[in-house]
């Protein structure tokens, strides 16, 4: 008979926990950028005019628009902050580059959808039951049923170096969910507090922090998933 291993709380965290220990370099230097912008922001009118700017942007050049700023954030400044701040880094390779290109492309496609359907659905109010709404479905419906099995399955195939079978193989035998529940504890941890603040933002600062958030969990989410292939 098989018995199915139950994961605690802690074993969900420490992946996450130790990714950022890690990368607090490079995420550091992130969250300065982000600071600096925040200075800025309140002292400069054109910039807390950014909101029209964004939306103008967005509908001329639609999935072009989504797609360019979730390569930027997801691939551009992380790696920049990681080869400025980590002794040796290189460069992401190009066979990794494209597959990496097209994940995040389709994530940032997907939330883009979805948080169209949600804003719909709940309206873009910012008072605390429309937050709380909008907190709860982002974080226990889209982020354990869509975007983390989503980042489990990409990161192990990029693991088994882009190998369909031993991708396949690898995530047998209760690998997915040792995987998933590494991914799913550090999104919980990385992105429940960071979207109840994002929620009580001004609109012309959660664009720029959101960019940010993702430019360090991209960096985060590719150390726990290479803690996952160690398992």
């Amino acid at each position: 008979m098989s018995t199915q291993k139950t994961v605690s709380i802690k074993e969900m965290l420490k992946p996450g926990v130790q990714a950022v220990l890690s990368l607090w370099k490079p995420i550091l230097l992130i969250q300065i950028f982000a600071l600096v912008f925040v200075f800025f922001f309140y002292r400069t009118p054109e910039l807390q005019r950014m909101p029209e700017a964004i939306n103008h942007l967005k509908t001329q050049w639609g999935v072009g628009w989504t797609l360019l700023t979730v390569w930027t954030s997801s691939i551009a400044i992380s790696e920049v902050a990681a080869k400025l701040t980590i002794k040796g880094r290189q460069w992401m390779p190009l066979r990794t580059l494209v597959p990496c290109l097209f994940y995040f492309g389709l994530i940032g496609i997907l939330l883009d959808l979805f948080y169209g359907q949600l804003n719909t659905m709940l309206g873009s109010g910012t008072d605390i039951v429309s937050v709380i709404k909008k907190i709860a479905v982002d974080q226990f419906i889209l982020s354990p049923f869509v975007t983390m099995p989503l980042a489990t399955t990409f990161f192990a195939w990029r693991d088994y170096n882009f190998d369909m079978a031993k991708t396949k193989a690898g995530l047998s035998h209760g690998k997915f969910w040792e995987r998933y529940f590494a991914m799913l504890g550090t999104c919980w941890m990385f992105f429940g507090p960071f979207t109840i603040a994002l929620y009580n933002l001004p609109i012309g600062l959660q664009f720029p922090m959101a960019m940010a958030a993702q430019a360090a969990w991209s960096l985060i989410v590719v150390v726990v998933a290479a803690q996952g292939s160690k398992s």
